[in-house]
């Protein structure tokens, strides 16, 4: 294998270390070590924590917390611990270790011994393990006293916003047409920062980066076996700005090497600065530290001796160090994530079981089927406190693999999950009769107009001076009109738009159109029927029709909100769900697509209709998107619907209001939505916080249970599915939407240095891109403290991972497992933790 061909297949293995960044426009959860689950759990922690110094288990201070509200039980903890010592085959006497592990879970605290003794520890660890560097981290370089990586830091920051700025700039950067090393090594030769003889080496490097890329690593002596890792550690010091690169070098055909430009500018940029003059070396020796401390435990808990240590060989004091380096802190980090995970599952099971009821049959009025989304739990839950209401779980796209173009909106956005690609265009249209027709398209585009020539000028050099004078006192007096009365202007605005731009009933193009579009508008018959009887089966709705069937997509509102998009529905991409609701209402109304179903088995009756709404979760409303013309016990079960909404919109603000910090005891029934138009406020809601399990069953297992809006809820019945098709598909897509989420959160709360976005009130949007913090910082992947953390030094989100549950016989899952190899990684490794309820509803840990 020649070197160039190295170093490609280096850089897309290290590529794995970091996840691709789209721009926050499309911001959607995903799992930041997607790419590395053929590893385990632990080993990927171990990797990071070693190599990057980066610790994926929840730390001592979210540990104590959680033990503190009884969320990890410690005697489970302890269990689990000594589990692990009897695994563990030390040649060492019996005597001594249990000793040595009785006093570690105790967490004895250090001795202070001599100096000499402690460096003769020192010694011998660094003699024992120190084989081939494998103790020490790479140098750390100096040009005066700045670190040398946070001068690369800086530059990169700076030369890759430029690159990529989505239209945020009216000033384009010069060449930025050429690729991103060519462009960059164009531009440095006029940068302050490097000197005559910096900017000889730029001039000579190579124009090809991968050329450039090869010609560095020979001058930094890196050699081919440590390629992959070297890379690895570029990525993951701005994990954003190369995220956002890998983005688009998968999206764009124009942009296929973009990553390998990146990684050549900085690493060309480092070989340059290291030729200054004020370069100083400084060793990192943190974990031959760290292992040391360990091997002097046995001496902190006096169970031996410096004496002792000196008379053994090495051979037997390699078996002493051994133990102590097993069990250090990653060891009990882990345990207490398994522990915390297990107190979880026990009081969810035991909260599910003894509130388990034989619901009796009534004559269901209406049905509602809700996204699994664990906001939608408390609703549903006290919706169905009336026995003429069921509702049903499903994932929010409905099964609707589309792209969407609305009126409001003139981009285009895919409604589906992001690792599925839409296979459909539909679009919305104002009808063509209506006598109401206000022309929205005409004043929309009006006032985009005046809109986007506000922002040229803003961003435009000379009317940008002008601008402030012109402007400024109209916006000052509306920032302060709104930070004072937001609720009040809000109603202002919403009231102008509804007499100016509210635009008249409208269509959805469901029947297949020719279009130049890249996708099909509209579908077939056979589509119509194909998407109809998908979702109607993988929600379980075949037979037993009630009058009235509402599908509620669900959406939230909030103002000033970078990571508005985080709050939408996670199985839409970050997109409001309605439309989708709306659109299979439609299809199930056909009468077409009614008669197609019959033959396939399911038989829709005549009086029953299909309705759509959304869930509004920051504010716990219910907007009606679509009814059609209703037979009249759909009618009278709608009226039915309608009385109920308002008590249920008020018990569940009640609930989930007090969760929120900041809320008075006394809640009223404008707090939820004041929260929302009040761009002051950084916390409309909890988003998806404390997610924790992804319950596949019967609704009535999980009815009467408070599930505390932490379960994802899919319905799903085992005994219609014989060949594991509708199961199959639930895991492969809004499970694994789940456990992107769940992870997301887990990163965002447990490395937030590295996943999370830092303070909400700090951001900055760059570049049309995304959030910085200031304007040099890495492009921040995850989401803001204020969604994890109740406040600066207590943790709201619980990050354990997540436990998917299902509702069905062993063989059934163990036939999933064998199907499924994807998702028995995933189990094996540790990425999720999954149980089954059998038939006998025991509950079964694989």
């Amino acid at each position: 294998m020649d070197n160039i061909t190295n170093i490609q297949r280096s850089i897309k293995l290290a590529s794995k270390i970091i996840m691709p960044l789209s721009p926050i426009q499309t911001f959607a959860a995903v799992n930041p070590w997607d790419k590395l689950e053929d590893n385990t759990f632990e080993q990927v922690a171990r990797k990071f924590k070693n190599s990057f110094n980066i610790d994926i288990y929840p730390n001592k201070k979210i540990i104590k917390e959680a033990v503190d509200k009884s969320e990890i039980d410690q005697q489970i903890f302890k269990e689990k611990a000594w589990d692990y010592y009897k695994k563990y085959k030390a040649d060492i006497p019996l005597s001594e270790s249990k000793a040595f592990f009785e006093k570690y879970l105790e967490c004895e605290t250090e001795q202070a011994i001599d100096k000499s003794e402690n460096n003769y520890i020192k010694n011998t660890v660094k003699k024992l393990y120190d084989k081939g560097n494998t103790l020490s981290k790479p140098s750390e370089y100096y040009i005066d006293d700045t670190n040398l990586e946070d001068i690369l830091d800086h530059e990169m920051i700076k030369w890759s916003k430029l690159y990529l700025d989505n239209a945020q700039a009216s000033w384009a950067m010069p060449g930025k047409e050429n690729d991103f090393f060519i462009t960059w090594k164009n531009l440095a030769l006029h940068d302050s920062l490097f000197t005559k003889n910096h900017k000889k080496i730029i001039k000579n490097l190579p124009n090809d980066a991968v050329n450039a890329l090869n010609e560095m690593l020979l001058k930094l002596e890196i050699s081919e076996a440590e390629y992959t890792e070297y890379f690895e550690r570029h990525l993951l010091s701005l994990p954003g700005w190369a995220g956002i690169m890998l983005w688009y070098s998968e999206k764009n055909k124009n942009n296929k090497y973009l990553l390998t430009e990146y990684l050549a500018t900085r690493i060309s940029l480092k070989y340059i600065l290291l030729q200054s003059k004020s370069v100083r070396e400084k060793k990192d020796n943190s974990v031959l530290e760290d292992k040391s401390k360990l091997v002097k435990k046995w001496f902190d808990y006096n169970i031996l001796s410096l004496e002792q240590w000196k008379d053994m060989s090495l051979v037997n004091r390699k078996k002493y160090c051994d133990f102590a380096v097993h069990f250090d802190n990653l060891f009990i980090h882990k345990i207490y994530l398994e522990a915390w995970e297990e107190t979880y599952i026990k009081n969810l099971e035991k909260e599910i079981i003894n509130n388990y009821k034989n619901n009796s049959e009534f004559n269901t009025k209406c049905q509602l089927a809700f996204c699994i989304d664990v906001r939608s739990e408390p609703f549903r839950r006290h919706i169905e406190k009336n026995d003429f209401i069921e509702t049903i779980g499903v994932a929010g796209f409905f099964g609707l693999p589309i792209q969407k173009k609305t009126l409001k909106k003139p981009h285009i956005h895919n409604s589906l999950p992001v690792m599925i690609k839409p296979k459909h265009q539909i679009v919305e249209v104002e009808e063509a009769n209506n006598a109401n027709n206000n022309h929205y398209f005409e004043k929309n585009r009006y006032v985009n107009s005046l809109l986007y020539t506000f922002k040229l000028m803003k961003n435009n050099v000379f009317p940008s001076l002008l601008l402030p004078e012109l402007s400024g006192p109209f916006l000052g007096f509306s920032s302060i009109v709104k930070s004072i009365f937001p609720q009040k202007t809000t109603d202002l605005s919403n009231k102008l738009k509804r007499e100016h731009l509210e635009y008249s009933n409208t269509q959805l193009t469901i029947n297949k159109i020719e279009s130049k579009s890249e996708l099909p508008i509209g579908f077939t018959e056979s589509e119509k029927l194909y998407y109809a009887f998908t979702a109607l089966k993988t929600m379980g709705l075949t037979k037993n029709f009630a009058p009235l069937v509402v599908l509620c997509g669900h959406s939230s509102k909030s103002e000033n909100n970078p990571h508005q998009s985080s709050l939408q529905c996670g199985a839409c991409g970050g997109a409001a769900s309605g439309f989708n609701a709306k659109l299979l209402a439609m299809l199930c109304n056909l009468p077409e697509v009614r008669n197609m179903l019959v033959e396939k088995g399911i038989c829709i009756p005549e009086e029953t209709f299909f309705a759509a709404g959304e869930h509004i979760t920051s504010t716990d409303d219910f907007e009606w998107i679509y009814i059609p013309e209703l037979s009249q016990s759909a009618d009278e079960s709608l009226n039915f619907l309608k009385t109920l909404l308002p008590e249920v919109k008020k018990q569940v603000s009640e609930e989930r209001l007090k969760k929120l910090p900041r809320v008075d005891h006394f809640i009223n029934d404008s707090l939820p939505e004041s929260r929302t138009k009040d761009w002051s406020e950084i916390r409309p809601e909890w988003g998806l916080a404390k997610n924790a399990s992804f319950i596949i069953g019967d609704r009535t297992l999980t009815k009467n249970a408070d599930l505390e809006s932490r379960a994802f809820l899919h319905n799903y019945n085992w005994r219609t599915d014989p060949n594991l098709k509708v199961l199959n598909s639930i895991i492969s897509g809004p499970a694994l939407v789940a456990q992107w989420i769940n992870l997301q959160y887990y990163a965002s709360t447990v490395v937030p240095h590295i996943y999370g976005s830092g303070n909400k009130i700090t951001q900055t949007i760059t570049s049309g891109l995304g959030v910085m913090q200031g304007n040099a910082s890495d492009l921040f992947v995850g989401l803001p403290w204020q969604s994890v953390m109740n406040s600066d030094s207590s943790v709201y989100h619980s990050p354990i991972r997540l436990h998917i549950i299902i509702q069905a016989p062993n063989k059934h899952v163990q036939k999933l497992l064998e199907i499924n190899n994807d998702f028995k990684r995933k189990v094996q490794n540790n990425w999720v933790k999954l149980i089954s309820i059998n038939e006998s509803n025991e509950w079964i840990k694989w």
